[in-house]
């Protein structure tokens, strides 16, 4: 029953903006409408680079107890978990895989959390770095926004990150993580996984200008955006694979910049594009070891 509730208002969220669409299909302007296929093959190729980086930065959190292939296989075979309510099938299909090859649970659950902790902090302060780029930014929320960046910079610091994570691993009831990093190494991590939201942001501005031409200032824009509405999808219990969430947030961020039909069409387009990557990265993966 909750998971039909779950799915539910993933899938309200996406009539709507379907539906919204539809309405106002008229009030697209076709006529800017043009494929360059170039840049569609462009874009995926860098998306798919975003990917392997992140996968490889898991590895390294895994402390590279495994090879490449199968860090890969496991990486993407879990990511369907992603798509269920909860996202705990995420997590636990991860663990699985890993045990299987001789990794305990304590290593593969530590370098999981780890992995999301850093993944959704290198998020947040991309998106707060790209912030002055949206022009005039409103008074109100000034001062929100730089009391936000400065409660999560020192979480950059090891010891408090792995302090954050057990307080929230303990509100869930589940084991404290033990991990020993060094700033330098944290700080190193952190980049590189904003490195990762960066090229994934590159790579949809590219299937962003196959079809539609727009403001050369979106390349540096549209990476804040697609790391905020991720991780925010991601932490939505609620909605499998941030079904919904995630095309809200992009429709929200980038209407300024374009038409609000537009947006919302580019939106479901990355969605399905992205799936397809995962999807297609999965399976090559499965068979390349099989």
């Amino acid at each position: 029953m909750k998971k039909l509730i779950k799915w539910t208002i993933a899938l309200l969220i996406i009539g709507f903006l379907l539906n919204y669409l539809i309405k106002n299909f008229n009030q697209i302007n076709w006529s800017s409408i043009s494929f360059n296929y170039f840049y569609l093959i462009l874009a995926i190729i860098i998306i798919i680079l975003s990917y392997l980086l992140q996968s490889i930065l898991w590895w390294i959190l895994l402390k590279k107890k495994l090879s490449f292939k199968k860090s890969f296989r496991i990486y993407f075979s879990s990511l369907v978990g992603r798509y269920v309510p909860g996202k705990a099938l995420l997590v636990i299909t991860r663990i699985i895989m890993c045990q299987k090859q001789g990794i305990n649970k304590s290593t593969s659950f530590t370098s999981i959390v780890l992995d999301l902790a850093l993944y959704s902090l290198s998020a947040i302060l991309l998106f707060i770095i790209t912030l002055p780029l949206y022009g005039t930014i409103p008074k109100q929320l000034t001062l929100p926004i730089i009391i936000t960046a400065i409660l999560l910079l020192p979480l950059i610091h090891p010891k408090i990150l792995k302090g954050i994570i057990n307080l929230g691993l303990k509100l869930l009831n589940k084991n404290k993580v033990r991990f020993r990093l060094k700033l330098y190494n944290s700080i190193s991590l952190l980049l590189l996984h904003m490195l990762r939201w960066f090229l994934l942001g590159i790579g949809t501005y590219f299937l962003l200008i196959s079809f539609i031409p727009v403001q050369n200032t979106l390349i540096l824009i549209l990476p804040g955006i697609f790391a905020l509405s991720i991780v925010l999808g991601m932490l939505m219990i609620l909605s499998p694979g941030g079904l919904g969430i995630r095309e809200g947030i992009i429709v929200l961020l980038l209407t300024p910049f374009m038409q609000i039909e537009l947006a919302i069409l580019f939106s479901l387009i990355s969605r399905i594009l992205l799936t397809l990557i995962e999807a297609t990265l999965a399976l090559i993966f499965e068979l390349k070891l099989d």
